[in-house]
């Protein structure tokens, strides 16, 4: 198994793992002590760590990376079903599980950095340190390995203001059942966002849920065992940078048909068969949020020099 031929220093050679001195705690892992014994890693990967989310002990992170590859140069994909996206201490130990990225199938030979992306938001634990990137292979998490390729050190940004669009787009589909269900599908909708909107990357999207417009007649579909077209609703939530400078984001900012070009073209080439957008998406008036402190810049700073001259002119006028 490739989980198995990634280990070892050589190829099968036995690894040792061992428990952390001084644990009471009986849910956590041994560590992983073999020097030199993951093989295989994700090809290249987005190192540089860059928090969104000015308010302080939460996060909003874009990660991306590239295929699985052995040590000697050779794609080893086959076997993976996804990447489990962490935030590890110093220890390199996983203090939190952020999310799951689903294997995208691609007849790439090359080292494609930008394969899988995904955006991470929530809250920092206690003792947080950098992300990891493990490639699993199975549904259970035993079946991956010890280690993945680790970012830079997580920064928390706390100064500045951004802004937080929430929404939501409904649609008829043609499978609902696995337009809700399949995770390639929710990449591809924070692609497809991205395409549609002008100044905004796949990096500041999350998709928050994919829910049936009507969910009684979603149940008697469950309850008859039959599954076809529906209507969806997608909910979303964008952090817009504060080096944003287009126009607002509105319902308007989403042309329709432009958005369901884009999705399409987007769940086609994340390899999802039988599903498909068949009507132009009726987009919501989104919200707005702000939150932050501002920043202090230059101009601030020059206009309360000159409001500090302007002050000593005055009275040294009334001194005369």
């Amino acid at each position: 198994m490739v989980a198995t031929s990634c280990l070892g220093a050589k190829a099968g050679e036995k690894v040792k793992f061992s428990c952390p001195a001084n644990n009471i705690d009986a849910t956590t892992k041994a560590d992983f002590v073999s020097a030199a014994g993951v093989r295989c890693k994700a090809c290249s990967h987005r190192v540089a760590v860059k928090d969104l989310d000015t308010t302080k002990d939460k996060f909003w992170v874009g990660l991306q990376w590239g295929p699985l590859m052995n040590d000697a140069g050779v794609f080893v994909e086959a076997a993976v079903t996804g990447y489990q996206v962490s935030i590890v201490d110093s220890n390199k130990r996983v203090l939190k599980v952020v999310g799951q990225a689903p294997k995208v199938t691609s007849s790439t030979t090359c080292c494609t950095g930008d394969l899988y992306s995904f955006t991470a938001s929530g809250t920092l634990p206690v003792g947080y340190a950098r992300f990891m990137i493990t490639p699993t292979f199975g549904t259970d998490d035993a079946l991956m390995l010890p280690m993945g390729v680790l970012t830079d050190a997580i920064l928390d940004v706390t100064a500045g203001i951004v802004t937080k669009v929430k929404g939501s787009f409904t649609m008829k589909v043609s499978n609902a059942a696995a337009f809700k269900t399949n995770p390639k599908v929710e990449m591809a909708l924070r692609e497809a966002v991205a395409d549609t909107l002008v100044g905004i990357e796949k990096d500041h999207i999350v998709i928050t849920g994919i829910v049936d417009v009507d969910r009684r007649l979603s149940e008697e579909r469950m309850l008859g065992g039959h599954t076809g077209a529906g209507s969806v609703k997608v909910e979303y939530e964008i952090m817009v940078p504060q080096t944003y400078t287009g126009a607002t984001i509105t319902a308007a900012s989403f042309k329709p048909a432009t958005l369901m070009t884009n999705i399409n073209k987007r769940i086609t080439s994340k390899g999802v068969a039988g599903v498909s957008v068949t009507e132009a998406p009726v987009v919501a008036k989104p919200t707005m949020s702000s939150s932050g402190t501002p920043l202090q810049t230059a101009a601030a700073d020059r206009s309360a020099a000159l409001g500090f001259l302007v002050g000593l002119v005055g009275v040294a006028a009334l001194l005369k």
